[in-house]
Parts: C-alpha cells; structure tokens; sequence
C-alpha cells in the first residue's frame, strides 16, 4: 500500500466529490487489523469486510503503520483513497521508553508499561485525527475492529457523540501476552464502554467474559468470497507436488501456539507408515523457522517438506488447490480463516477443538475435530483421510457448503442490521 502524505490540514482534503457519495452515510472503522505498509497480510478479513460494506457506505480506516528507530516519516497521518475507501495511517514512533529497553532485558513490568505508554499515545493520535475528521464525512458510526487500538472506538464515539461498535477477533489470553497488562486494563474498559459488542466465536467472547468485560457479545463470524475454482492455477513452483500421492498443508505464523512442529512430525509419521510419496507444504513465516528446520533436518524429510515462506492472501489460491488435506492444529486461535479459506476450495481439513470456527462446523460431517496437544490423534485423523480418498472428497464437499453458509453477503446482513438498531437506539435516548 503506497501511502501519500497530507498536507497541513487533511480535514479540507480527505476527499473529492467524485469520491464522497453524499447520498451514503459515514462510517469510521478503527483498527490496527489492516493491510498497511508492513504487513499486507494483516486483517484481511476486515479489508474484504469492507469492500462489501462500501456499497452502503463511506468508509474511512483509521489504522497505524510500523517505523523504525532509523527511519524519518512526518508525523502527519498518510492518506490513499484506495479500492473505494479512505484510508489514513499514522506511523507508530518508538517513543523513548523503546530506547530504553534497549539497555537491557526489561523486566515484565517495564514492558507492560511501555506498551500501555504506547497505546495511550497512539490513541491521542487517533482521536485527534478522528475530530479532523469528522468535520468532513460527518460519521454516523464508529466501528472498531480487535484489542489494541479497535477497542478505542468507545471513546471516540464519546467525543464525536455517535454510536459505537467493536468486533473482538482474539482471545484474552493471547492479547494479554502480546500487549500486556496496562493495555488490556484499558482496552476491558474501552469494551465495557461501547454501545455494542460482536466477537467472531463465543471462544473469543467468553475469554473476555472471564477477565472484566461484562457486557453481552452479539457473535457474528468472519465471512468467505467463494472462489470460482475452474479459475485456479498451481503455481509452477510447486506444481511438482500435485504429482504426490498425498500432499498435506500447513498455514500459519511460526510462533508456538500455531504448533507447527506438530504437522511436521505428524507429517514424518505419515511418510514412514502410509507412503513415501507424501509432501508437506508450510506457509508462514516466524521466529521458530530454524526449530522447524532442525526437525526436518532431524527426521531426513528435506526432500520431502517445503517450507514455502509467507504468500499474500490473493495468491494462496493455487496452494489450497495443490492441497489434499489441511492440517490446523493450532491451541490458540478465536476464528481461523486458514480453516475457512480450506473449506471454501473444498479441502477436508483437520484441526482442534480450540479454535473458534468449530462453533459452526459439523465435525465428523465438513470437518474432523480432534483434542490440543493431542499429536497421536491428530496423526490418526490424518491418517484415517490419507487412507480414504473418497472420504476426503464427502468431507471437502461438505467443507465448501458450509463455507458458502458463512458467506460474506451474509455476516454484512447481519451486521448491518446491527448498525441499524444501534444507530435506532442511540437517537432514542
């Protein structure tokens, strides 16, 4: 995403005529969950969420972009008018207290208070830039999307006196060891604040239930775009895999809670015990790679396990169609678009019990369930599938119906039937 810079008062140029319908309402979406300059991978559901909702709205993206220490960027926000919707990114600066943590190993509670520092600073920024705003497109909502900078979407509701919604997509656990303390006191308390909650699985809404928030969730999922499948192509990089008698995929960030080593060695036990023609395809990128390379080294599967590397969510078509089974035994996760993007190509996928798709699954039916942690069944469950192809196809068939049913056309009805309601509800008082 190239972003431009904006002159000294973006209020008077954040939009054209051509490019602001006024017969279309406002909406701000808040969120750190968007494709940005660093990470282009990042919160892909809510860019597709918005490309459906900019039919009914002007949508505006109040998001962050990563800098370094080294690198000089104005602190202005930048602005694209981009696909259809107005997007503004403000840098995140290492404040001082980066710098000293370089001194040392900060102890947890030195972290948890630059963090919180962090997002206390980069929320005046926000607000700020929200009130500017807001004298131009007029909101009528604010809608924030996930913990760290979403969940300020109450506040800003305050200030510009319009209603509120935020939509939850982790887990309690895994924010409170991402962003830490401070940040999730505040962020509790920015969620007990809005006018209306979504989360995208009652796993994500009942971690929070447990640690302070105690208003209901409205539970909405992330929806799906159906591929055109006589459309896809193999990328000839790894169209010699197709040619295996089985080819398991892995997709995920290489950090421990994914469990990628997991699939590995499932994978080394299926190539000894079922066939040697087997291939396992690991897409991702992370901080375990090298763990995840030893294994391989370890158990003499480097002819046999292709560690691909991150690939843009538009070019993953290919990879899905190359794929017999999914395998997903990530612990920790409150949706899983792996999962979803898997069944909609009509791929049987294998995965467990702790993630939140498996609210709107049929397991046994469109998908197989198995324990965490639990590596002997799920190499049984892969197995059972390697050994039964016509089992594969019933389950990949019943996989991309139950895609279709979470639709994106779907969740936007519903979500906007939400806005509507809450919007109704806010000029009532």
């Amino acid at each position: 995403m190239r972003l431009v810079r904006l002159p000294d008062r973006p209020e008077m140029t954040s939009a054209t005529p051509q490019s602001l319908s006024r017969s279309k309402s406002s909406i701000l979406v808040v969120t750190h969950l968007y494709p940005n300059l660093i990470t282009p991978f990042l919160g892909i559901f809510v860019a597709r969420l918005l490309q459906h909702q900019k039919t009914q709205h002007n949508i505006v993206v109040l998001t962050t972009h990563e800098i370094s220490l080294t690198t000089r960027l104005p602190s202005q926000p930048c602005y694209e008018f981009r696909d259809g919707i107005h997007v503004y990114s403000l840098p995140r600066r290492p404040y001082i207290l980066y710098g000293l943590g370089l001194l040392g190993r900060a102890s947890r509670r030195f972290r948890d208070f630059r963090l919180g520092i962090d997002k206390l600073a980069t929320s005046r920024r926000i607000h700020a830039l929200a009130r500017l705003l807001d004298r131009q497109y007029h909101f009528s909502l604010v809608h924030g999307h996930e913990t760290y900078l979403g969940d300020e979407c109450a506040s800003i509701a305050r200030m510009l006196r319009i209603p509120s919604v935020f939509t939850l997509h982790g887990v309690y656990e895994y924010h409170l060891k991402a962003f830490g303390k401070e940040v999730m006191r505040r962020a509790v308390a920015n969620m007990n604040a809005a006018d209306r909650l979504i989360a995208v699985s009652r796993v994500s809404a009942e971690s929070y239930r447990k640690n302070g928030v105690h208003r209901d969730f409205e539970t909405i999922p992330n929806g799906i775009d159906m591929p055109e499948r006589h459309r896809i192509t193999v990328p000839p990089a790894i169209a010699s895999l197709t040619h295996s008698e089985l080819v398991l995929l892995t997709v995920g960030f290489f950090g421990p809670e994914k469990r990628i080593d997991f699939s590995i060695r499932t994978f080394a036990r299926l190539h000894r015990n079922f066939s040697s023609n087997t291939r396992l395809m690991i897409i991702g990128e992370g901080p375990l790679e090298e763990y995840y390379r030893s294994i391989i080294r370890q158990e003499n599967l480097n002819d046999y396990v292709r560690i691909i590397g991150q690939i843009a969510p538009e070019n993953m078509a290919g990879y899905y169609s190359a794929a017999d089974i999914l395998a997903h035994p990530s612990v920790v996760e409150g949706f899983s678009m792996v999962c979803l993007e898997a069944m909609s190509y009509g791929k049987p996928v294998v995965c467990t019990s702790n993630i939140g798709l498996v609210e709107y699954l049929h397991p046994g039916k469109d998908a197989v369930v198995v324990p965490p942690d639990d590596m002997e069944s799920l190499y049984h469950a892969i197995l059972d599938l390697a050994k039964n192809p016509s089992k594969r196809r019933s389950l990949g068939r019943e996989a991309r119906r139950t895609a279709n049913q979470l639709s994106w056309a779907n969740q936007v009805r519903k979500i906007e039937h939400l806005y509507a309601t809450t919007i109704r509800r806010k000029s009532d008082k």
